[in-house]
């Protein structure tokens, strides 16, 4: 249930990129 967590960071970091 850790994988979730890693993939929400994931996907927040390559927004926070984009901005």
């Amino acid at each position: 249930e850790k994988r979730s967590f890693v993939q929400d960071v994931d996907r927040q970091l390559e927004e926070a990129q984009e901005l």
